[in-house]
């Protein structure tokens, strides 16, 4: 995806506010939308007529909302949007995730936000299917601010597993 922190950090402050800033932002996010759309179009082959065909969504709408020149680009509504991403099979929250990390410079800043984009949908579902699994589990004790620690347990989770991998990538480069 195509980097667009230059937009974002060039963006001057209104003195008292953020609103240029914000708006700085938006637009890096906006661009950052369209990008994505259309990279994975090109991974999958499409044409904007195949889109158009397959999201129900007029080829000239299409046309103007993924044109190759930002300037020249139409504002996409959020139903449009979604309807596009389900098309390519893209969920809200990886899309989410994804405009997110496109607007940091480091590469390697990317990369941790597509491992969480795959993070945030795969789990869910996952969590769901171990507590129905767990006959008798009340589901209905779950709460909101859980959040915080099972944030923190993840978090050392997936640290801990990263240094095992690079301990074993190093064990085995030593050999």
């Amino acid at each position: 995806m195509g980097d667009f922190t230059q937009i974002h950090e060039a963006s001057p402050t209104i003195a008292g506010g953020e609103q240029m800033h914000i708006d700085a932002h938006l637009q890096c996010e906006q661009m950052a939308s369209i990008e994505l759309v259309r990279e994975a179009m090109g991974a999958k082959k499409l044409t904007i007529r195949d889109l158009a065909i397959q999201s129900g969504i007029h080829k000239s709408r299409l046309g103007a909302v993924l044109h190759g020149t930002p300037e020249k680009r139409s504002l996409v509504t959020l139903p449009e949007y979604q309807r596009i991403l389900k098309t390519l099979g893209i969920s809200l929250i990886q899309a989410s995730v994804k405009i997110e990390a496109s607007v940091h410079a480091d590469e390697n800043t990317r990369t941790l936000y597509e491992l969480l984009a795959r993070l945030y949908v795969q789990i869910p579902p996952q969590v769901i299917a171990a507590l129905d699994e767990l006959n008798g589990i009340d589901t209905s004790i779950i709460r909101e601010d859980w959040s915080g620690p099972l944030t923190q347990a993840i978090t050392k989770k997936l640290v801990d597993t990263i240094l095992g991998i690079q301990g074993r990538r190093d064990a085995l480069a030593q050999i």
